[in-house]
């Protein structure tokens, strides 16, 4: 791999090892993230290049999870996050529609 990989291709390279499904990754939102929903109910978080905040939003959710606080839930049977190159990829449980 190398680096400056894009958003669409650090994802495809952290869930086939992970064996996390995208096929039909669908583009939900590209901000500071770059965010896909997946099959089975995931959604993929890719952090732009050299952002590493996903390391303290995965601790935070699962801090948030043990206290059975209702917050976004990562896939806590995945080491995260995954990292390709210069960016980091997170994959958590799909909310319901909600306002």
């Amino acid at each position: 791999m190398t680096p400056g990989l894009d958003h669409a291709a650090a994802l495809h390279a952290a869930a086939a090892p992970a064996g996390v499904d995208t096929e039909g990754a669908e583009i939900i939102k590209i901000g500071d993230n770059a965010f896909y929903r997946l099959p089975h109910q995931i959604v993929a978080r890719v952090s732009r290049p050299g952002r590493t905040a996903a390391f303290k939003e995965v601790a935070v959710a699962r801090w948030l999870a043990r206290l059975d606080v209702p917050a976004a839930r990562v896939l806590d049977e995945l080491d995260q996050p995954i990292q390709v190159n210069d960016r980091y990829v997170t994959f958590w449980q799909e909310l319901p529609p909600h306002h």
